[in-house]
């Protein structure tokens, strides 16, 4: 008599590999978690600028330690950062994550914002080639405009989150990395962050209640399951491909995360 094998058990566990930058932040260190409690994820190398007190506890885990210049760096630091980076990554990872941001308000000055939320991110995501990249802007991300120039009548900061600075920056950082060799592209566009110390307190208290009565565009979303979301999007995206430039924000947004 024939013996049929069941279909299940030969098919093999996906092996995907992951870069994260910015994995020490709240959201990507919900996304290191995510990618570590997903099967489908073997490897997941991080990149920080100084070693973790604790390693972390996954094997999965791998910490890439590499000096980060400041703002108001030469070119050639960056370039620098880049070329050093590049040989202890792999030649193609499956996705890059990309979650970086200057974070703290008492950090949201006009030189520092362009040098971590588009400079530096850019020279990182250079050195991390993949088949997918996954990065983390904002609502109101705005290419092709020029740069704003600071204005004391306008009613936001320049420099703080919804600010015109903040808004130009993240979305020159998207158009930057349409023209990297990377298959696909998705940019996340979300509002208010909970679970971040970036937000105030009485504001992450307060947003939540609020969004039933604004538009899919502004309501707040919960770092863990904005990260999940991204994992998921990025798995998809690795194994059935997609657009070059899928921008992920408002109603699309929130309906990926009724899906994690």
């Amino acid at each position: 008599l024939l013996k049929f094998t069941p279909f299940h058990a030969c098919t093999t566990q996906m092996s995907l590999t992951a870069v994260v930058l910015g994995s020490t932040g709240a959201v990507g260190t919900a996304v290191v978690s995510s990618l570590v409690s997903n099967p489908s994820w073997s490897e997941i190398y991080v990149v920080v600028r100084k070693a973790p007190s604790v390693p972390h506890p996954s094997p999965k885990v791998k910490a890439i330690v590499i000096p980060m210049p400041s703002a108001g760096c030469e070119a050639s630091e960056l370039s620098t950062l880049t070329s050093t980076l590049k040989p202890q990554l792999p030649a193609k990872s499956s996705a890059t994550f990309c979650l970086l941001g200057v974070g703290r308000p008492s950090k949201g000055t006009a030189s520092n914002l362009k040098h971590v939320d588009v400079d530096l991110s850019l020279s990182l995501i250079s050195a991390a080639p993949a088949s997918h990249l996954s990065l983390l802007t904002a609502i109101g991300a705005a290419r092709d405009v020029p740069e704003p120039v600071a204005s004391s009548l306008s009613p936001l900061p320049f420099a703080r989150a919804g600010g015109p600075l903040y808004n130009y920056c993240k979305g020159a950082l998207e158009s930057l990395c349409l023209s990297l060799p990377f298959s696909t592209c998705s940019f996340f566009q979300p509002a208010t962050l909970i679970g971040t110390p970036n937000t105030p307190a009485s504001f992450a208290w307060l947003a939540p209640r609020l969004d039933w009565m604004l538009p899919f565009d502004y309501r707040s979303s919960d770092v863990g399951t904005l990260a999940a979301a991204m994992v998921k999007d990025a798995e998809a995206k690795v194994n059935g491909g997609g657009e070059k430039d899928k921008v992920i924000k408002g109603e699309e947004l929130h309906q990926l995360y009724k899906s994690v």
